[in-house]
């Protein structure tokens, strides 16, 4: 296929004018099909260079072009300067639909989203803007002008948006269906002719019984005011800078300290673009980007040469361009979800890089330049539903290989023969036996793969001499073979959500064990005499026995048995003194069962939805105590002795039928949360409120940290 030296590839997808003269005229990714001005990426994208016409609609719900065979994966178009649509712009209520970006301006007869993306650097001049009453697309310009801005019933916030010199309000209470009627297709009228556009302003206008006036009005990005420099832009995005370990105040950072900062995280924050002045972070080795609505990846990131560590995930970048070669110093790469569907093949440049992430995106193929990543140590293809190239074997130093939700159903044999592999994820696939040259994998430390079709613990695994973790979830074994005792080194066993009913074998050196969501009616005798035992999970038993006081060892131990009629604990749980947490919820105690409280290094408790009526004066003897969950009891009375709990940072005890607090509580000056919300209470003590000493709690009530008695007030109303 021929290669076409596209200057403007990458401002095509990122709008970015700043990139043309450095990056573009590197692109070596192919173009495969041209016509005109038009060509396709990958049979992804459509792209148009320069200014381009669209005669007719451009429906982006139902794309028909050309390339029809590749329908179901196209993405997207993109022009590079202004588009002038002879028509509409279309998409309903679908939230597949293709986006659409614009580097100059859009000029159309009727904009009509639902489910798309439109993204439009300078302005939208549209006779007629309509948004669904049901859809989830976005649209961003610097200024938009149409006469009519109908807000849909589900999409309040892009009133918010817009300033308007009309009320648009009362549409929210009528779905515009109620509004434009039907045809004869049971299809919405909407805008997608203009005779019906102007059929819609007229409905409009008797509906409501006022005029809509024929004027402009202006959408502003969501980021609100452009930052004015680089001070500014940290104020407002910035949620943690530091310089090494030190961490600087964002309000007094100092010019000298711009050039020194190693750190920033910009992540949750409304960032389209980057600015120029991002280049002024010289020393920046870390940069964390996810979640920030980042459309592209500049060359105001790539040429910060220092960069190590840079995680752009859950944003909207469709490539990753020829200017990622840049970042030599690069050793990790987050691109989680970011709807990525093309790779520069520059990517193998990144001789340094040792985690690359690039699961839940939209390839074809991995290119084959990843494979040339020869210092990799991480690799994450989760969900991406393509084939993995033999070529994976190349990674010499791969340790960690996250291959989850593939729909792989083997294992191919080439994964064997990496050789430094120490974790590997095969979770939720359709693989129902392991070859057995699975063995040669002598370093496999860690191995996932619930959620397959397997019926046993493959045998084959017995000869994993370094197997310390294995987690075969969601499966459908029913009995564990004999030979499991071979699994000398297996620390961490995961069996949840099988249709295991009994054991007769037991574990050697293990220390974690998940047996939640089968059928075991008991704990077996097997499981007791784990010694090294430290976590045990369970929810199927209907009673617990005396022998559960052999785990002697067991610092965690969950219990909560849903819909069960457990209402005691065994005398020998008094045995379980290295006991650190307790989880006992969804059983009918209608009491703390009293051997909890010969528990002495408990620091969680856990009885939620129990039948518990009161916190009696023992609770004072749990003194290591930091978190006490007692929310949907019974809970009349709290003793005093709940002060003594000198260790409490949690304390949730919500949905009760408490109707006094104990004045005691103000001594809990370790508290950070405290839950007592559904609950009668008919007064305050005085020493809550005239106690100014006590510190800052996080009430769950959903406001921000107050003072522990101030919140009190206000939530009873006492003035």
């Amino acid at each position: 296929m021929k290669k076409y030296p596209i200057l403007l590839l990458i401002y095509l997808i990122t709008l970015q004018g700043d990139l043309l003269g450095n990056v573009l005229k590197n692109m070596d990714i192919n173009a495969e099909k041209i016509k005109g001005k038009e060509y396709y990426v990958n049979n992804k994208i459509r792209i148009y260079q320069g200014n381009a016409t669209i005669n007719g609609d451009l429906n982006l719900e139902y794309f028909d072009d050309e390339n029809k065979s590749s329908s179901d994966y196209f993405i997207g178009v993109v022009v590079e300067g202004d588009l002038h649509v002879n028509g509409n712009v279309i998409n309903f209520e679908d939230d597949y639909g293709k986006f659409l970006q614009v580097g100059g301006s859009l000029f159309v007869n009727n904009l009509l989203i639902g489910g798309s993306r439109v993204d439009v650097k300078n302005k939208i001049v549209s006779k007629y803007f309509i948004r669904q009453n049901y859809n989830h697309g976005e649209i961003f310009a610097k200024e938009m002008f149409a006469p009519v801005l109908l807000a849909p019933e589900r999409n309040p916030e892009i009133i918010s948006e817009v300033n308007v010199t009309y009320d648009i309000s009362r549409f929210s209470e009528k779905k515009l269906d109620d509004i434009f009627g039907t045809n004869e297709n049971n299809e919405s009228y909407f805008l997608n002719k203009e005779e019906n556009a102007k059929l819609a302003l007229e409905k409009v206008k008797k509906y409501f019984s006022w005029s809509i006036l024929d004027v402009g009005y202006r959408q502003k990005k969501k980021e609100g005011k452009e930052s004015k420099d680089i001070y500014d832009f940290l104020k407002v995005y910035a949620q943690e800078v530091k310089i090494g370990e030190r961490e600087l105040n964002i309000s007094t950072i100092s010019k000298d300290e711009i050039a020194k900062i190693t750190y920033l995280d910009l992540s949750n924050s409304t960032i389209y673009e980057v600015p120029d002045y991002f280049l002024e972070f010289h020393a920046l080795e870390e940069l964390d980007m996810h979640d920030c609505e980042l459309r592209v990846l500049s060359s105001n990131i790539t040429n910060i040469k220092s960069l190590k560590i840079l995680n752009l995930s859950s944003n909207k970048i469709r490539i990753l361009p020829n200017s990622i070669k840049n970042l030599k110093n690069l050793e990790k790469l987050s691109l989680y979800s970011t709807g990525l569907a093309i790779i520069s093949k520059k990517i193998k440049e990144l001789k340094k890089l040792k985690y690359l992430d690039l699961s839940v995106n939209y390839f074809d193929a991995i290119p084959d330049e990843v494979y040339e990543l020869e210092n990799l140590e991480y690799l994450n293809l989760s969900r991406l539903y393509i084939p993995i190239s033999d070529k994976i074997k190349n990674l010499k130093n791969l340790k960690n290989l996250n291959l989850q939700g593939n729909l792989m159903k083997k294992l191919p044999i080439v994964f064997t023969e990496l050789k430094a592999l120490e974790k590997l994820d095969i979770y939720s696939n359709a693989i129902s036996k392991l070859p057995d040259e699975i063995e040669k994998l002598e370093n496999l430390q860690v191995l996932k793969m619930g959620a397959n079709r397997m019926k046993e613990i493959p045998e084959v695994l017995t000869r994993l001499k370094k197997l310390r973790e294995l987690k075969i979830t969601i499966s459908d074994i029913t009995t564990i073979p004999s030979y499991i005792s071979e699994f000398k080194s297996l620390k961490h066993l995961d069996l949840s959500n099988n249709d295991i009913e009994d054991i007769n074998v037991t574990f050697p050196n293990l220390e974690y064990l998940d047996l939640s969501d089968t059928k075991l009616k008991f704990i077996p005798k097997s499981v007791s005499e784990i010694k090294s035992l430290k976590y045990l999970e369970l929810d199927s038993i209907e009673h617990i026995d005396e022998n559960i006081g052999e785990l002697k060892n067991l610092e965690t131990l969950i219990l909560d048995v849903y819909d069960k009629n457990i209402t005691t604990l065994p005398k020998s749980f008094v045995n379980l003194q290295k006991l650190e947490n307790l989880d006992i919820r969804y059983n009918p105690f209608p009491e703390i069962p009293s051997v909890i409280f010969s528990l002495n290094n408990l620091k969680k408790l856990e009885m939620y939805n129990c039948k518990v009526k009161k916190i009696p004066a023992e609770i004072k003897k749990l003194k290591k105590l930091k978190i006490l969950s007692l929310g949907r009891n019974n809970i009349i009375h709290i003793h005093e002795n709940i002060g003594t709990l000198v260790h409490l940072t949690s304390l949730s005890l919500y949905e009760n039928n408490i109707k006094f607090l104990p004045v005691s509580l103000k001594n809990l000056q370790r508290l950070e949360y405290l839950d007592i919300s559904d609950n009668p209470i008919e007064n305050l003590p005085s020493e809550l409120i005239e106690d100014g000493e006590i510190e800052e709690i996080q009430a769950y009530l959903g406001r921000d940290k107050i003072s522990f008695f101030g919140r009190l007030k206000e939530w009873l109303g006492i003035k």
